[in-house]
């Protein structure tokens, strides 16, 4: 393995490392990421990389083509060689697609950590969000939300938030933003936020919408 590894192009490795940086992705999500040039040119070159990638046994493909994913065309899923998922996870699907729009917008520099590698100590907290992201000189936690908590599990992890808020001794916390997939939802959700103490800390955007708020003003 070490050897394939060693062999592998730049474009080749920066393919894996994505992959392995979000833990699931598209063959479209990585053309966008990665790839520049023609549609026609890049599709071809993304597909044999990840071809030959999940040939070599350097990442792995998932057993049949996604559906509907983002309205587009069935395409693979593609994870890390030593991920157990046997099918696509849509929720870390969606945050891929947040980290894959980012880098879309060549304004201003982007800083994205999915979870695990987000996961750390804010204000003697241990805080768990599916995303930590930077634009500019601002910073965010990412939830996305797939209608699966009540009231009580969301205000919960609100809380668990705020406590971190307001243990920190100086320096700037993120800021809280949810996204979901309709207006009930969002309501839903911005119910609980104004319950809160701390105006401005969780803000909650549709999700074709994040990228707006995420680069606005950073």
């Amino acid at each position: 393995m070490n050897s394939q590894i060693i062999s592998l192009s730049p474009k080749q490795s920066a393919a894996k490392d994505f992959i392995n940086l979000v833990n699931q992705a598209t063959a479209s999500q990585v053309r966008r990421a990665l790839y520049v040039g023609t549609a026609r040119g890049s599709a071809v070159r993304s597909r044999r990389h990840l071809k030959a990638l999940a040939e070599r046994g350097v990442i792995r493909r998932l057993p049949y083509k996604l559906s509907g994913f983002q309205r587009g065309p069935g395409e693979y899923v593609y994870t890390p060689v030593d991920s157990k998922a046997r099918i696509p996870n849509l929720h870390t699907l969606d945050v891929t697609e947040l980290a894959v729009r980012l880098t879309e917008q060549p304004a201003r520099p982007v800083e994205f950590w999915p979870e695990p590698w987000c996961h750390d100590i804010w204000g003697g907290v241990s805080l768990k969000p599916d995303a930590y992201i930077k634009v500019g000189k601002r910073h965010f936690f990412l939830e996305v939300d797939y209608e699966s908590e009540y009231a009580s599990a969301l205000s919960a992890k609100m809380n668990t938030y705020s406590r971190a808020y307001h243990n920190m001794d100086g320096g700037s916390f993120p800021q809280i933003v949810f996204t979901c997939h309709n207006s009930e939802r969002k309501a839903f959700i911005d119910r609980e936020a104004r319950k809160k103490s701390v105006p401005g800390l969780f803000v909650v955007t549709l999700f074709d919408e994040a990228l707006d708020h995420f680069v606005q003003g950073s």
